[in-house]
């Protein structure tokens, strides 16, 4: 007995048809979004644009920094000097004479005898030199042996004193210690081999031979 099989190959033919077109417009749906996602891509690609990528970075505070206080200054200090100051050098003489310090001398040199005094301008002072000696132990005057002598007028000076200066030769003083006396004249006692009384200065000096 012979059956008619062709209804049924119909029908597996449209299904292997119907199959076959379902996978056709899945593909080409898949295909149509793959092409447009690279097609975006391409386009961002071709403008420059580049998707940012934000990076957060924790952020520090520095701590204040301590400042040292700083101490003000001032100003430095200006002394005014009058142009009439007095020597701050010089030492001031409230009642007497003062000789500046002499130093040793070589024989032959001139001994300058200067200073200050509380005594007034245009007062004769009388200078003796003598050699020196010793009495009781302490350095005196043989005014017996006067060697020099000469009289000086006090001259005007500063604030601390007036002044007064005289010059002598020591060519035919003998290499030795020798003695210097200032005092006013008025005081000199009339006997010039005696000691001057009153206001008086003296000093000490050498004379070295050459």
């Amino acid at each position: 007995m012979k059956t008619d099989q062709k209804p049924n190959h119909m029908l597996i033919g449209l299904a292997v048809l119907f199959t076959i077109a379902t996978l056709m417009i899945a593909g080409c749906t898949n295909s149509t979004e793959g092409r447009q996602d690279q097609t975006a891509k391409i386009q961002d690609t071709q403008s420059g644009y580049v998707t940012p990528t934000v990076v957060t970075r924790p952020t520090s505070v520095q701590a204040p920094q301590k400042t040292a206080l700083q101490t003000p200054t001032s100003p430095p200090s200006t002394t005014v000097v009058p142009a009439d100051a007095s020597d701050p050098s010089e030492r001031g003489v409230p009642n007497g004479i003062l000789i500046d310090g002499i130093r040793d001398i070589t024989k032959g040199d001139p001994l300058v005898v200067s200073g200050r005094t509380s005594l007034p301008v245009g007062t004769d002072l009388i200078v003796k030199v003598v050699p020196v000696t010793m009495e009781k132990g302490k350095i005196a005057g043989d005014f017996k042996n006067l060697e020099k002598s000469a009289v000086t007028k006090i001259t005007g000076g500063s604030a601390n004193g007036n002044r007064f200066s005289v010059t002598f030769e020591t060519g035919d003083l003998p290499a030795a210690d020798h003695i210097v006396f200032v005092s006013d004249k008025n005081d000199d006692p009339a006997n010039s081999s005696s000691k001057p009384v009153g206001i008086t200065s003296s000093s000490v000096f050498n004379v070295i031979a050459r």
